[in-house]
C-alpha cells in the first residue's frame, strides 16, 4: 500500500508541483508529471474545485463530464458478469465500457476510490524495489554524463520512478552513488543586438566640411 495521503502532505506536494501554472492544471499534466497519486488523493479531498480556490488558480471543469453516479452505474454495468479476482486494468475497462469510462474513473478518484466503494480487492502495483529500481537506471543511464532531468524520467516513461527516487533516497543522494552530477537549471539570457543593426540605428558622424 502506498503512504496516506493527508491534507498537509496534498498541500506540500501541490506547492512543489503548481508553481508556473497560472490555471489549475489537469489530470494528464499530474500524469505526465508522475504525480497521478496526487490526483487521486485531491479527488478523495474534495475534488480539484476546492484546492484551486484555495491556491487562488482559475478551475474550468470539463463540460458534460459525467458525474459520480454516472461513473458508479456505468463501471458497475462493465463489471457486471466478470470473474475478476481484483480491480481489472485500464485496458480492460476501456474495452468493456469506454475510454470515457476510464477517463471519468481517474478524474473521480481513480482505481482505489472505485475498488473500495465496489467492494472489489484493488489490484497491487508492482513497487519499486531496489533491484527494479537498478534495472531501469542501468537502461536510461547508459552513456549519459549527467543525471537524467525530471523531463527526461518522463519521455523514458518512467515518471513513477522519478517519483520513487524523489519521496525515497532522493536524486542528489542517487546521482552521486552513480557518479553523475545532477543538471544545472539553465538561466535564461537575453539575446544580445546584432552589431549590424546597431551600426544602423547609430547616428551619422558629420562630414568634415559640415563642422
Amino acid at each position: 500500500m502506498g503512504r496516506p495521503w493527508s491534507e498537509q502532505l496534498i498541500r506540500r506536494e501541490l506547492e512543489a508541483f503548481l508553481p508556473g501554472h497560472d490555471v489549475w492544471p489537469g489530470y494528464p499534466e499530474f500524469r505526465a508529471a508522475g504525480r497521478r497519486e496526487l490526483w487521486e488523493a485531491i479527488a478523495r479531498h474534495g475534488g480539484p474545485a476546492p484546492w484551486a480556490e484555495e491556491y487562488g488558480l482559475p478551475y474550468a471543469p470539463r463540460r458534460h463530464a459525467w458525474s459520480d453516479a454516472q461513473v458508479r452505474e456505468r463501471l458497475r454495468a462493465a463489471l457486471r458478469g466478470s470473474d475478476a479476482p481484483a480491480w481489472p486494468s485500464q485496458r480492460w475497462l476501456a474495452a468493456r465500457g469506454g475510454m470515457r469510462l476510464v477517463s471519468a474513473m481517474s478524474r473521480t478518484g481513480g482505481a482505489t476510490r472505485w475498488a473500495r466503494e465496489l467492494g472489489v480487492p484493488p489490484r497491487r502495483r508492482q513497487p519499486w524495489t531496489p533491484r527494479r529500481v537498478d534495472a531501469a537506471l542501468a537502461a536510461l543511464l547508459q552513456g549519459r554524463r549527467t543525471w537524467p532531468s525530471r523531463r527526461e524520467f518522463e519521455r523514458a516513461r518512467l515518471g513513477g520512478l522519478y517519483a520513487a527516487i524523489r519521496h525515497g533516497e532522493g536524486h542528489p543522494a542517487l546521482a552521486s552513488r552513480y557518479g553523475l552530477p545532477l543538471q544545472r537549471p539553465r538561466r535564461h539570457r537575453p539575446p544580445r543586438p546584432r552589431r549590424g543593426r546597431a551600426r544602423r540605428d547609430r547616428a551619422p558622424r558629420p562630414a568634415a566640411g559640415d563642422a
